[in-house]
């Protein structure tokens, strides 16, 4: 188990919009650009229907907590994804040169 500590990064489409030291705080940000993200939600609010939203893991195990998750909406009756995702991103705490290196898109 690392003791390195991980930061969950909000993302619209795969373009980051914060980093937060909190999962929730991430989806939060999500969620609240997904309501007020006009091209997701105007059929759902003119038809006056409930915005219902879930979150799915993206990944072989859906129980991973340290797999990227993105938000689905319930809009105009059927579940769709939104691109709007949290990924979770381990911080090293400090340099280790005998570390295998890792590629930036991980």
């Amino acid at each position: 188990m690392s003791t390195d500590p991980t930061v969950f990064r909000a993302e619209d489409d795969g373009i980051p919009l914060a980093h937060y030291g909190d999962r929730e705080q991430a989806r939060a940000h999500c969620l609240h650009k997904a309501q007020n993200d006009p091209l997701l939600v105007t059929p759902t609010r003119l038809l006056d229907l409930p915005l219902t939203h879930s979150w799915v893991i993206d990944g072989p195990d859906p129980d991973e907590a340290e797999d990227a998750e993105e938000l689905h909406l319930a809009i105009s009756g059927e579940v769709q994804p939104t691109g709007y995702t949290v990924t979770p991103i381990t911080v090293a705490a400090r340099f280790d040169p005998e570390a295998e290196e890792w590629e930036a898109d991980e």
